[in-house]
């Protein structure tokens, strides 16, 4: 049983264009503060245009509007422009937040909206397994959007659809790929795809993670390929704004789209630029928090983090060239690093934060569920309240009950009465 009660606050770095390594502020950690820090960096150019037109049209989080900007420059600037003939700027980003109320699916149908309208490749958002290979084969690169992810991981738990995630999860490297698959007609079919290039934008509740995510998929290589954003309510739009899309966010989109990047970066200390100083004294001190967490498999999301550190620059390095008139860029540049490291310490947080939440076993779950019914009470909560709501055997909840106690997670206090001997639960959260 994995220890839930360690978490780390992960410090708010809202970026900047000349921030030198030694004015960001320190990481706080959940020692010094309580209270969590998350800011989703907003980078000039296309992204802070994005959010500024998506939010004036929907009360989404501006969190999710940032992930789907940031989509929309993965899908246009595509397969052609690549690091050290190696990382391309394709991007798995998961918009994470409550039903309904958290706008998610409006936050990815704006950034498929514009995709569309700028001309660029979209998948079809429902998809077989057959269909998806053959869409590959005459069209390697584009949007693949989900409304869904966990719905649509329970699909891929079907026979029909056995080996799908896997080979999903190798396209995301945009290698040569070839792979026999038998149809549900029964045909044996050799699908050959060069150069894939997916970028996928999803979206899911916490608690739909939680219930559908098999250990296997964290563990594995599926599930750290994604970077989260974690939604933060904004003030409601009672009367939905009128959705039109700016021209000028369309002609931006498509200049992204005509440039190409041939970057190479050299590792010779003897040859490093301030770009590459910048990112090798953030790595390290990404390292050294990474290090010091304690939730199971996160070092594999931290390892995946930093290679989209590359991925992103990339993608801001793209922005910069098709503003700037020109239509090739050679190298990566300081202010791109840095809102790319700050990106990697949002993901990194975001990361902690929902990989501390996810439970494996079913004690795990019912832990879980406990500490959120009792944190939900500020004043705390009685056992008999305690089990109406976690709607479980009285045996069952007293094993967690102990648990949560002994990992210092909540606290038990005796309510003076001349009745039966009562107990009140409260969070120390």
């Amino acid at each position: 049983m994995r220890d839930i009660s360690k978490n780390i606050v992960i410090f708010s770095y809202p970026g900047g264009d000349r921030i030198a390594m030694s004015e960001r502020p320190l990481p706080v950690t959940a020692d010094s503060t309580s209270r969590k820090t998350r800011t989703v960096p907003q980078p000039p150019g296309f992204v802070s245009e994005f959010v500024e037109w998506a939010s004036g049209v929907t009360d989404a989080p501006l969190e999710f509007l940032v992930g789907a900007a940031l989509s929309c420059l993965s899908v246009a600037v595509g397969n052609r422009s690549v690091v050290n003939d190696r990382i391309h700027g394709n991007l798995w980003l998961l918009l994470i937040g409550p039903s309904s109320v958290a706008r998610k699916t409006t936050s990815i149908n704006l950034a498929r909206l514009l995709c569309r309208k700028a001309g660029l490749p979209i998948f079809p958002d429902r998809i077989t397994p057959e269909s998806f290979y053959e869409s590959l084969v005459s069209n390697p690169e584009g949007l693949f959007t989900l409304a869904e992810l966990s719905g649509w991981l329970g699909h891929m738990n079907r026979n029909y659809a056995q080996g799908l995630k896997s080979d999903l999860t190798e396209l995301y490297d945009c290698n040569h790929f070839e792979r026999m698959r038998k149809t549900t007609r029964g045909k044996v079919v050799k699908y050959v795809i060069e150069k894939p290039y997916i970028c996928l934008l999803t979206a899911s509740t916490q608690e739909w993670l939680e219930a559908v995510i098999k250990e296997d998929d964290s563990a594995g290589g599926f599930l750290p390929r994604f970077h989260f954003f974690l939604g933060t309510s904004r003030t409601e739009y009672y009367i939905p704004p009128r959705l039109s899309v700016p021209d000028e966010l369309v002609v931006h989109l498509r200049r992204v789209a005509s440039v190409r990047g041939q970057v190479s970066i050299e590792k010779d200390p003897a040859v490093v630029d301030a770009a590459s100083e910048y990112y090798i004294r953030w790595a390290q001190e990404f390292n050294a928090r990474t290090n010091e967490m304690t939730i199971p498999h996160i070092h594999s999301y931290a390892e995946r983090i930093k290679t989209s550190v590359f991925k992103i620059a990339l993608l801001l390095d793209a922005d910069t060239c098709a503003s700037s008139g020109a239509s090739e860029f050679r190298s990566w540049t300081l202010p791109a690093v840095q809102w790319a490291c700050a990106f990697g310490d949002y993901f990194l947080s975001t990361a902690h934060e929902v990989l501390s939440r996810l439970a494996f076993s079913d004690f795990e779950r019912l832990a879980r569920k406990v500490l959120d019914i009792i944190s939900a009470k500020k004043g705390g909560i009685t056992q008999r309240d305690l089990l109406r709501a976690a709607k479980v055997p009285k045996s069952a909840l007293s094993e967690v009950i102990d648990y949560l106690i002994e990992s210092e997670l909540i606290e038990r206090h005796q309510v003076v009465s001349r009745g039966p001997k009562t107990y009140v639960y409260i969070s120390k959260l």
